[in-house]
């Protein structure tokens, strides 16, 4: 076999076959350097849009800081991340006290959660006085913070010594989100704060705060039954 090879080709086979190595080589090393290189350019194009998304960020929020950052911590107090129950209680007795009224029987119900996070717990109690100032009572309610509604009432008739003293059972609401655990992409784009956003968080607050804004929330004393009120 080797007698069919001359010396000649022998001699120009290893040269050859070096050559087209050394080629092979330079196409594939090219190749992947300029693959490299895509990707690389690919990556920088990324990472500046993420920077410009930052800075359109900071940009909205130094921008909206001048409004909300006053409100924070009200808003946070009107709309709380716990069960304000202790806090609603507080400001019961408060504005029942103002009014020079009688106050009893409470009853703190279980938390119930709704849709989007939102939680909320009722408050079941007893008020006696002046049918005027009762009235005046349950218009302060929908101004108290941590924000709540009344449910239901009923007004019924305590027979006393010097007479008839009206009794309204109230049923009443409050409600509190957490914070969100996670925050968002840092790509993700945020907007402006709308008119709308503007004038729920000046009407949140503008609620009467309570005397303490900080407090553990308080565990379910009874399910309350509204049908018994």
């Amino acid at each position: 076999m080797k007698n069919l090879i001359s010396p000649n080709l022998r001699l120009l086979f290893f040269p050859v076959f070096s050559i087209l190595v050394l080629l092979f080589l330079t196409v594939f090393v090219t190749r992947l350097f300029f693959g490299k290189i895509g990707e690389l350019r690919a990556r920088i194009s990324e990472l500046a849009k993420e920077e410009n998304s930052v800075k359109e960020k900071i940009l909205v929020l130094e921008s909206e800081q001048s409004f909300y950052s006053p409100f924070s911590e009200k808003v946070s107090v009107a709309f709380p991340p716990k069960n304000p129950a202790i806090l609603v209680v507080g400001q019961i007795k408060k504005e029942a006290n103002l009014l020079g009224l009688n106050i009893d029987n409470f009853k703190v119900g279980g938390e119930v959660q709704k849709e989007g996070g939102l939680y909320s717990v009722q408050i079941g109690f007893d008020l006696a006085g002046s049918p005027v100032q009762e009235l005046n009572f349950l218009q302060s309610v929908p101004h108290i913070a941590p924000i709540s509604k009344i449910d239901s009432f009923r007004i019924s008739k305590l027979q006393t010594k010097v007479g008839e003293n009206p009794i309204s059972s109230i049923l009443l609401s409050s409600y509190w989100s957490p914070f969100p655990e996670n925050l968002p992409p840092i790509t993700e784009s945020i907007g402006q704060l709308s008119n709308e956003d503007k004038s729920i968080i000046s009407s949140l607050s503008a609620l009467n705060p309570p005397g303490v804004s900080q407090t553990s929330p308080q565990p379910p004393l009874e399910r309350l039954d509204p049908f018994k009120l």
